[in-house]
């Protein structure tokens, strides 16, 4: 892993840092008092990840000005929406943004666009504001409700939940996915992805110019369930070897199922040339392999396993 996404807050309103805003947060639950967030930015930086930050901005239980699918009967007024935007949102971005290092990313999670909701485009352009002033750096996905289509300044598309690309983009985009059905700790969870599957779903998302972010639900106490931790283990071990295929790598300009056999990523080398990666699943019974699509005649090919 290059870079590591924890949810800071979720719909619950719960913030898993000791913050000024609210009281609803861990270090009023927890004794001695922690700052979970402070915790892991501490092991990134020790151990050189990029730390992402989930923040739900869109929807929070806590706040009475908070959105939550109530107020689709009783309603919600512009006021109450916009005292909690500035009295908790826009605050509490400042805390993570200020006070834990560098942010490499911060994943939103409004699933529909601002125009069918109670954001307004004014609040969420404020919120981009806020995190462009205090680190430039930080990447914004398209969940912050505010489409690539219409505000270039977004930094890459997210798909649905689970939803792993269709087609080749010539502009960065991303999948949240599971490895298993649940999103969080499930103790009678059995719907287990197998570490193929999980494989595979990364490489034809860079195949086509993608990016995969696996979540993981740990338990209470911080632990990682055995059957995700083994999944970890062994996409580790393969990308060990074969990561050169995938960090830094891209979509070969083919159509997407060209070859049934596998698919292709690829990376421009300094000299001019370009490297083709081909990740075969299925060896053709005559043990010979189809590549068609290439006009230049390869120089030099071999096999890692």
């Amino acid at each position: 892993m290059k870079y590591l996404t924890i949810t800071a807050k979720h719909h619950d309103g719960f913030a898993l840092w000791d913050s000024q805003v609210s009281d609803y947060d861990v270090a009023e639950f927890t004794h001695p008092q922690r700052d979970i967030i402070k915790e892991l930015a501490d092991a990134c930086r020790k151990h050189g990840l990029k730390l992402g930050l989930y923040y739900s901005h869109w929807v929070d239980w806590e706040h009475p000005g908070g959105w939550d699918h109530s107020k689709e009967i009783y309603g919600l007024s512009a006021e109450d929406y916009d005292c909690y935007w500035q009295g908790k949102v826009i605050p509490q971005i400042r805390e993570l943004l200020s006070n834990y290092g560098e942010i490499g990313l911060i994943w939103f999670d409004m699933w529909i666009h601002h125009s069918r909701t109670c954001v307004t485009k004014e609040q969420l352009l404020q919120l981009k504001g806020v995190i462009r002033e205090l680190q430039p750096n930080c990447l914004v996905n398209s969940r912050l409700g505010l489409s690539i289509e219409e505000d270039s300044d977004i930094d890459f598309l997210t798909l649905g939940d689970n939803q792993l690309g269709s087609k080749k983009e010539e502009f960065p985009w991303q999948s949240p996915a599971t490895v298993a059905h649940s999103w969080g700790f499930h103790a009678l969870e059995k719907q287990w992805k197998s570490t193929t599957t999980l494989l595979q779903s990364l490489i034809g998302n860079v195949s086509l110019n993608g990016n995969m972010m696996l979540n993981i639900g740990p338990r209470a106490n911080g632990d990682v369930p055995y059957e995700i931790e083994q999944r970890l283990l062994a996409m580790g071990e393969w990308l060990s070897v074969n990561g050169e295929s995938i960090y830094g790598s891209q979509a070969f300009d083919l159509v997407k199922n060209q070859h049934d056999w596998g698919k292709i990523t690829c990376r421009q080398n300094p000299d001019g040339t370009t490297r083709l990666y081909l990740h075969i699943y299925n060896w053709p019974l005559s043990l010979r392999l189809p590549v068609t699509g290439i006009k230049e005649k390869p120089v030099k090919a071999y096999l890692h396993i």
